[in-house]
Parts: structure tokens; C-alpha cells; sequence
């Protein structure tokens, strides 16, 4: 629960500095996306997801 609060707080702070920084708006949004793509990748790096398909498809059968 701390987790996800503080995943939320980071989220409104940041859309909260890029409203009030309007002429670098493109450039931090830009950036900020980046940045959350390349966190979920390095996160999902280990995870095969061929056999998380087929694992969830046996059990459902």
C-alpha cells in the first residue's frame, strides 16, 4: 500500500511541475515516458512470457 502511494505521489508531482513549467512541457513529458518505458523493461527483463502464456492456457482447460 506505501508502494503504491508513493508511486502516486511521484506521479502528481511530476504532471504537477510539467503544467507549471509550460515552454519545457514537451521535453519533460518526453523524458518522463522514457523513463517509465525503460523501468518496465529493465523490470520484465527475466520474465519469458512464452511460458506465461502457455501455463496460464493449460490451467484454464
Amino acid at each position: 500500500m506505501l508502494i503504491i502511494a508513493g508511486v502516486l505521489s511521484l506521479l502528481y508531482g511530476f504532471l504537477y511541475v510539467n503544467l507549471q513549467l509550460q515552454d519545457y512541457a514537451l521535453l519533460l513529458g518526453s523524458l518522463g515516458l522514457f523513463i517509465i518505458l525503460s523501468l518496465v523493461m529493465y523490470i520484465t527483463r527475466n520474465i519469458n512470457w512464452y511460458t506465461v502464456l502457455k501455463t496460464e492456457g493449460k490451467e484454464g482447460r
